[in-house]
């Protein structure tokens, strides 16, 4: 039940944002620690290298599925062991992830090597000795 109220909610969101784009992309680029541990879940439960850091939407259909229905006891005690840290926040960024690629018409998620850490380190900080330098404040 939590599940599917979350999803409309999420469909509303995105809904509201009144974004112009076109149906259906490709790719997907996550960054994060819920579309990572997607893919960590769906590499290490496939026997998949980690090296290729994507995954099909489908996969990630599955993993929202055994979330919401409650999947087997095999199953829940493999989530449990993959992301323990991540266990009670990953439904929700799982969801959030599903309702996004749904919207966009995404066949395939790729992970960046960066995340947000990163990109608020390079607004902030970078961007700003940058703008320091161009108006002669260094």
């Amino acid at each position: 039940k939590e599940i599917k109220k979350m999803r409309k909610i999420i469909k509303e969101a995105l809904k509201e944002l009144n974004w112009e784009h076109e149906q259906n992309y490709k790719y997907l680029y996550g960054i994060g620690g819920s579309s990572r541990a997607c893919m960590n879940i769906i590499k290490e439960s496939k026997n998949l290298p980690l090296e290729d850091k994507s995954f099909f939407v489908e996969e990630l259909y599955n993993i929202v599925d055994i979330l919401k229905n409650g999947g087997t006891c095999e199953e829940t005690k493999e989530l449990y062991r993959l992301i323990p840290e991540r266990i009670f926040s990953f439904a929700g960024g799982a969801v959030i992830l599903r309702e996004i690629v749904d919207t966009f018409g995404v066949e395939k998620v790729i992970i960046s090597k960066n995340g947000v850490r990163e990109g608020y380190f390079i607004d902030r900080v970078i961007k700003k000795d940058e703008e320091k330098v161009e108006n002669n404040e260094a």
